[in-house]
């Protein structure tokens, strides 16, 4: 809410992290980041919005800031195991442009994290293989070749 109380937390949090709505609610989870170097930016971003509560200047220079603020976070899941989330969140303003609140969206990115270091694995097998390896497009134009085949 526009005193930065938590008032509501979807039932997906259940799924997500493995606690009830109700008790992230209660403790909030932030309590679940297992980094606390990775809250800097969220608090400080929270900081600035608390500050600016009731002070229409501090406000406006918010309003003027639009956006999504992106976190990465480290957090640990009820059951005990560490996954990495997203957390993007959005100031809300109301039609006649009064502060509303916060929206937090939280998502796991442990599988975009698996795709991306399953990526880099390939990409490392690819420049450090001793086989000629060209790629190519649908249409059959040559994208990409590593160092092998260009010694060939």
């Amino acid at each position: 809410d526009a005193e930065l109380n938590a008032s509501y937390v979807s039932p997906s949090v259940q799924h997500v992290f493995g606690y009830s709505p109700e008790w992230a609610l209660l403790n909030g989870l932030h309590q679940t980041a297992t980094n606390p170097r990775q809250l800097g930016r969220l608090n400080g971003l929270l900081r600035r919005v608390r500050h600016a509560i009731g002070d229409r200047q501090k406000l406006a220079e918010l309003r003027e800031n639009p956006g999504q603020h992106l976190f990465a976070l480290d957090c640990l899941r009820a059951d005990g195991r560490k996954i990495p989330i997203e957390l993007r969140i959005v100031l809300m303003w109301d039609e006649h442009d009064r502060f509303e609140g916060l929206l937090g969206i939280a998502r796991d990115i442990s599988q975009q994290r698996r795709a991306e270091r399953e990526l880099r694995m390939a990409a490392t097998v690819f420049e450090h293989s001793t086989a000629a390896i060209m790629v190519t497009d649908p249409a059959g134009y040559i994208v990409q070749v590593n160092d092998s085949f260009s010694r060939l």
